[in-house]
């Protein structure tokens, strides 16, 4: 019985999202909620969907780092595409449905883009990686025009920087940028702030290591405090 429920669900999800497909206004604009911690872990890994223990760890790390230092709470992770999103051109409403149950959907929008009869805006329900989705759809359902959406400009961020395969600290620095951030050479001035984060069974040690780069000393002054967090275990 609950597979038959299940199948009804879909159905009556593909039947609708059909109906919809027909008038041209399909699902939402809304952007798929993906956390800093599965953006960075697929920048890091390339993998068509992030692996949920690294990203769980990096958002348990970087929860823990602006824990101990509240300073860096307005600093997060400036993707350069959206997750789980592709921009396809040259193809209809067929297509676009036939994608949506495909074992990629279901999609939750499919938005025309503007002033195009036939280049969508397609958000999925899941985090994928832009470039491998692309890849695997572009061969799948032999599409010409399939690429990330990418989000232009530059300004705060943070960045992982991978360790060993068997790390016993892992590093992060967060970028804080202003002046002229929209312009092709991004942010004229630029400071960062490097951490570690050593971990063990049941704590997380945080600690500042440096930071370097533009005067920083009238937007924000860093006090240092290096100390350990309780935390729950990253399995």
């Amino acid at each position: 019985m609950e597979l038959r429920g299940c199948n009804v669900c879909r159905l009556l999800f593909t039947v609708i999202f059909s109906a919809l497909c027909a008038k041209g206004v399909v699902g939402q604009s809304e952007p798929l909620q993906v956390s800093e911690g599965q953006h960075m872990t697929l920048e890091e890994t390339g993998k068509l969907l992030p692996p949920e223990k690294m990203s769980r760890m990096i958002d348990e790390h970087l929860k823990s780092i602006r824990e101990v230092y509240p300073e860096m709470m307005n600093i997060t992770h400036r993707p350069k595409w959206a997750a789980g999103e592709l921009i396809v051109s040259e193809i209809n409403q067929n297509t676009v449905r036939i994608i949506n149950s495909s074992r990629y959907g279901p999609l939750k929008a499919a938005d025309k883009m503007p002033g195009s009869s036939n280049s969508f805006r397609l958000i999925f329900s899941k985090p994928y990686h832009p470039a491998r989705l692309s890849e695997e759809i572009s061969k799948a359902f032999d599409l010409d025009h399939a690429e990330a959406n990418m989000i232009p400009g530059d300004g705060n961020d943070i960045r992982y920087i991978a360790a060993s395969p068997a790390p016993t600290y892992y590093t992060y620095v967060f970028k804080m940028g202003w002046g002229e951030c929209h312009m092709p050479g991004g942010c004229i001035y630029r400071h960062f702030w490097e951490f570690s984060v050593a971990q063990s069974a049941e704590t997380l040690t945080v600690r500042f290591e440096k930071e370097y780069g533009s005067d920083v000393s009238r937007k924000l002054r860093l006090k240092v405090r290096n100390q350990k967090s309780s935390m729950k275990k990253v399995l």
